[in-house]
C-alpha cells in the first residue's frame, strides 16, 4: 500500500535514523506547514528566549501568537527546540519537504495529511514493511520503475471483477513451486505464438 504521493515525506531522511525519528519529522513537517506561516520559524527575528513565556515577534505574527491556545503556544516552543537541535541538512530537507508540500493543491495536502494520520494509525511493523518497500523501490533501476507503474495503471483501469480475478490468480501463483512457474510461463508463450 502506497500511501504517499511521488516521493514519501520522509524520502531525505537519513537513512540510521530510526522509525520513531522519522515518524517525529514527518510530524513535524506537517506541523510546520500548518503553523510556519504563524511563528516565521525560518526568521531570525524568529527566537525563543530562554525562560521567557513568549517569543519575540513581529507585530503581525504576535497578534496570531496571541490568537492561539496556551497548548498550541506550547507546542510550538516544544517544537521551535526540536527544530533548533536538528542537524543543518535534515533543517533544510525538511524545508525542502515543507516548501514542495505547500506547492501542492489542497487536494493533495489533504489526501498527505488522512495519508499520515493512516501511517500514524499503524503498527510499528507495518510502517517497518513500508519503509522497507520505499528502500526496495528506491534501489529499483528506472525501467523496472516504469513497469511497475504502467502493471498498476493498467491494474486500476481493470473492472472490480476483473481486478478480484487477477487477486485470485496471483493466490494461487504465490503457492506455486518455481518449477510450475517456469512450467506455466513455457505453456502462455506456447498460446501466445499460436
Amino acid at each position: 500500500m502506497n500511501i504517499f504521493i511521488r516521493s514519501s515525506a520522509s524520502s531525505g531522511f537519513p537513512a540510521r535514523l530510526s522509525g520513531r525519528c522519522r515518524t517525529v519529522l514527518v510530524r513535524t513537517v506537517i506541523l510546520l506547514a500548518i503553523l510556519l506561516p504563524i511563528l516565521q520559524l525560518s526568521a531570525p527575528r524568529a527566537r525563543a528566549e530562554a525562560g521567557s513565556d513568549h517569543l519575540q515577534l513581529d507585530p503581525q505574527t504576535q497578534r496570531l501568537w496571541e490568537h492561539l491556545s496556551p497548548e498550541k503556544r506550547q507546542e510550538m516552543r516544544n517544537l521551535y527546540s526540536t527544530w533548533r537541535s536538528l542537524p543543518e541538512n535534515i533543517r533544510k530537507q525538511t524545508l525542502r519537504n515543507y516548501r514542495r508540500f505547500k506547492s501542492l493543491s489542497r487536494d493533495e495536502q489533504d489526501r498527505i495529511r488522512s495519508n499520515f494520520k493512516k501511517y500514524q494509525a499503524m503498527t510499528e511493523q507495518e510502517r517497518m514493511q513500508i519503509r522497507d518497500s520505499f528502500k526496495a523501490w528506491q534501489h529499483l533501476p528506472p525501467a523496472k520503475k516504469r513497469m511497475i507503474l504502467r502493471n498498476y495503471r493498467i491494474y486500476q483501469s481493470l473492472s472490480p471483477h476483473e481486478q478480484e480475478l487477477l487477486r485470485r490468480k496471483y493466490r494461487i501463483w504465490k503457492t506455486m513451486t518455481p518449477e510450475q512457474r517456469e512450467d506455466l510461463r513455457m505453456r502462455l508463450r506456447e498460446r501466445r505464438e499460436r
